[in-house]
C-alpha cells in the first residue's frame, strides 16, 4: 500500500449568490449548514468543504465524506508557533 495520495485539482470560483442554502465549498461567505448550526468560542467559520469536492481533490479516496459537509473554523489572528489547537474541523453528513 502506497502513502502517496493521488492529488486532483482544486479550481477557485467566484461565488455571486452566497446565501445560508448554498451547500457548496467556499472560503468566508455566509454560514450553510447542513444540520444544526456550529459554533466554535475559539473563532469564526472560515472554510466549508463539500463532500462531493473532496472526490475531486483526492480521486483515490472517493466518497470519504460522501454527501457531508466539513466546517473549518479558525481565529482572525492564528497562532501556529505554539503547537496548540489553532483551529476545529467539525463534519455534518447527510
Amino acid at each position: 500500500m502506497s502513502d502517496s495520495l493521488e492529488r486532483g485539482l482544486i479550481e477557485r470560483v467566484e461565488c455571486l449568490e452566497s446565501d445560508d442554502e448554498n451547500l457548496d465549498s467556499k472560503l468566508d461567505g455566509i454560514d450553510a449548514w447542513l444540520q444544526s448550526p456550529l459554533a466554535w468560542n475559539g473563532g469564526r467559520r472560515r472554510l466549508m468543504l463539500y463532500g462531493a469536492d473532496v472526490d475531486d481533490i483526492l480521486p483515490s479516496h472517493k466518497g470519504t465524506l460522501s454527501d457531508g459537509m466539513g466546517y473549518l473554523f479558525l481565529p482572525e489572528t492564528p497562532d501556529f508557533s505554539t503547537g496548540d489547537q489553532s483551529g476545529a474541523f467539525f463534519l455534518q453528513l447527510g
